[in-house]
């Protein structure tokens, strides 16, 4: 139960960040499933009993590294 209120609160904490980010970067960056991960933060902070936490699991340990690998590339792209 520990691990996935922890799974949990990190996607939360994720898709908080990208309802900060602005329109135009989701639009250039069309790829990433922007509103996915919003819908998933949402059921998260709203729904979290009805979770299934093997699709909890499979987003931590499938998506978001892929996330974290875009967000490590953009950052590296706009500080050059």
């Amino acid at each position: 139960m520990l691990l996935k209120n922890a799974i949990a609160m990190c996607v939360l904490q994720i898709g908080e960040l990208v309802n900060n980010l602005s329109d135009e970067f989701k639009e250039e960056h069309s790829k990433m499933l922007w509103r996915e991960i919003v819908s998933l933060r949402n059921r998260a902070a709203h729904a979290y009993i009805s979770i299934d936490f093997e699709i909890l699991w499979d987003v931590a340990t499938s998506d978001v590294p892929e996330l974290k690998a875009f967000c490590e590339k953009s950052i590296n792209e706009n500080s050059e």
